[in-house]
């Protein structure tokens, strides 16, 4: 339990927090700040989701701050303030790490290509979300994103598909090349290319609705991993969820779960629906 009026610099800046009523929570972490500010009869929020996403140096601390005049002028008004009304607030709150709301397309930097017959792991690294639970029995108060990816239209074509979020990747090969970041949590994706043909890996949707978050312990968040299999001999990909990350060190407990778990680990999908070239659209 993190008491008010704390300062805390570790990097592990999800679990429980306490606040008196008429103080603010602020949290820093990476591009995104959130305040929240408690009142006896409602909770109320300022968010800020910040533009320097890949910044290495982001950093993560957590102020229990007392009334003043100019926080209550700050949490007054406001295109940015929201307010949740209650009839008593509990001091107790949560706070979780959680993933995008909707798939991500992720696209490489450098034109990728797999060839026939091999498979390869890259590492991947998403935005991650802030949520906010509060009460006995807990219930979400907020799901904002540290940093919110650009939108993005992903399928075969205009018409069949489905609205995602957008981020460009380095797509490495080697784990101890991947930079960890405290608002990004990093995906271990294997390609299996068993088609005849290359495969030319110029969009990729990854599913985080799917998977759960996990912490090495450090801070570093992870997902599960994804298996992508390109069939042999018809236009066919098979996707695989592993539940557990991939060639993590002393991997720590589960800190988030799916926001769509699914019942089976093997998705069937066209081939298209899984990656494809832009001009494909």
């Amino acid at each position: 339990m993190n008491e008010s009026g704390s300062n805390s610099n570790t990097v592990e800046w999800w679990g429980s927090y306490d606040l008196k009523e008429r103080h603010v929570a602020e949290f820093c972490i990476g591009p995104g700040r959130v305040a929240l500010y408690r009142d006896p009869e409602e909770w109320r929020l300022l968010h800020e989701s910040g533009s320097d996403h890949m910044a290495l140096d982001a950093s993560v601390s957590f102020t229990s701050i007392r009334d003043s005049p100019e926080l209550q002028a700050a949490f007054s008004e406001g295109e940015r303030l929201r307010r949740y009304s209650f009839h008593m607030t509990d001091g107790e709150f949560e706070v979780r790490p959680a993933l995008a709301d909707r798939a991500v397309v992720v696209r490489p930097e450098s034109p990728l290509f797999v060839s026939a017959g091999e498979t390869v792991t890259l590492y991947i690294s998403t935005p991650v979300w802030f949520a906010v639970f509060v009460g006995n029995s807990p219930r979400a108060l907020v799901d904002v994103p540290l940093f919110r990816p650009s939108d993005t239209w992903f399928g075969p074509s205009t018409i069949s598909g489905e609205l995602c979020y957008n981020t460009k990747t380095k797509a490495r090969l080697t784990l101890d090349a991947v930079p960890r970041r405290p608002h990004r949590a990093i995906t271990a994706v294997v390609i299996e290319n068993r088609a005849e043909e290359e495969l030319f890996l110029e969009r990729l949707r990854l599913p985080v609705t799917h998977l759960a978050l996990f912490s090495d312990g450090d801070g570093n968040l992870w997902t599960d991993s994804v298996t992508l299999e390109k069939s042999r001999g018809d236009d066919t990909a098979t996707m695989s969820i592993s539940k557990r990350p991939h060639g993590v060190p002393q991997l720590g407990p589960r800190v988030s779960d799916p926001r769509d778990p699914v019942r089976t680990s093997i998705l069937i999908r066209p081939f298209n629906m899984l990656f494809h070239r832009v001009d494909e659209v």
